[in-house]
């Protein structure tokens, strides 16, 4: 389950679209270690599986948290009318990704498979939605 980067994602904010496809990357590491799991669930003991998924899924809080923070600034700096809405949304997806990351860290790796569906789901949706609605609004407030 790839996100794949294309011209219909692109905000136009160069900030904003690198950071997307920082996040795509950590998606799609997620995506590729859980694509080497065994039918007989072998993976589930080695610890160098076990290491990379919670490795990549605290790399996603991580870095959606600075993302969040950078795309909320640039909202407040350019007082977007729909930031409480855009930030409750962030706030809904960080509290996902927070309870699929404590059920990793508490040994539930299967929930990882769970987390990569939903973050895939979120990420495309909101940035079609959300994020390209704030590009809209930045590029007819400059004309």
């Amino acid at each position: 389950m790839n996100i794949d980067w294309n011209d219909a994602l692109a905000t136009g904010i160069s900030q904003i679209d690198a950071q997307h496809k920082g996040f795509i990357n950590l998606v799609n590491a997620l995506a590729k270690t859980l694509a080497t799991r065994r039918p007989d669930g072998r993976h589930l003991t080695d610890k160098t599986y076990k290491s990379q998924i919670v490795t990549i899924v605290m790399k996603m809080r991580d870095y959606a948290f600075f993302h969040f923070h950078t795309e909320e600034g640039a909202m407040r700096n350019h007082r977007y009318p729909e930031y409480i809405r855009h930030r409750r949304e962030h706030d809904l997806f960080s509290t996902h990704l927070l309870r699929y990351e404590i059920a990793v860290l508490e040994g539930d790796y299967l929930q990882a498979q769970s987390l990569l569906e939903f973050a895939s789901n979120w990420f495309d949706n909101h940035i079609r939605r959300q994020d390209l609605a704030f590009a809209h609004f930045l590029a007819a407030s400059r004309t």
